[in-house]
């Protein structure tokens, strides 16, 4: 199906297709390394920032753990923003491939529209336009799951982040 002939054949926006799917596996690559450090503590905790907390006042306390919260969102949730760009720019290039391959097919019927003395070829050309669509769905559905598994064990960390920063809060009352 994915042969490489058929993506010779699928024209000049294979190109950024290819380069968006390669971004989205590498940043699955990246997020999938980051957890499995994460897992085994080799990334710093923000917990270990929480004692110095018991030493400012409440009002500079809560804005450092706001700061510290805020710090760790955005390191749990890095590549987001490109993810959301990938799952949109993948359907729409596959679209947009698919829908110049069509016309260079009716190009080819000619204007009356008649299939040639050898249109298997012409026939075959109709499987190798939806390479585009394939590709391009087949990239917004990867950069999909890998951004819904960072946010889900992000969004873990952050609540056990939050539940601890209460449970010393409310040892201090």
């Amino acid at each position: 199906m994915l042969t490489l002939e058929a993506l010779r054949r699928g024209g000049v926006l294979i190109v950024p297709l290819m380069l968006v799917s390669i971004a989205v596996v590498s940043i699955g690559v990246e997020r999938l390394r980051f957890w499995w450090q994460w897992g085994r503590g080799d990334c710093v905790s923000p917990e270990l920032a929480l004692p110095e907390l018991d030493q400012l006042k409440p009002s500079q306390a809560s804005l450092r753990q706001q700061l510290l919260q805020e710090r760790l969102e955005r390191q749990l949730c890095r590549w987001d923003g490109i993810l959301e760009l990938c799952m949109v720019l993948g359907p729409l290039l596959g679209l947009l491939a698919t829908v110049i391959g069509l016309m260079q097919l009716l190009q080819a019927l000619g204007p009356g529209l008649t299939l040639p003395s050898q249109g298997g070829d012409l026939i075959a050309g109709y499987g190798q336009v939806l390479i585009g669509t394939v590709l391009g769905l087949s990239i917004a559905a990867l950069a999909l799951l890998v951004q819904r598994l960072n946010r889900l064990r992000a969004q873990v960390v952050l609540d056990a982040f939050s539940d601890h920063c209460l449970e010393r809060r409310s040892g201090q009352i």
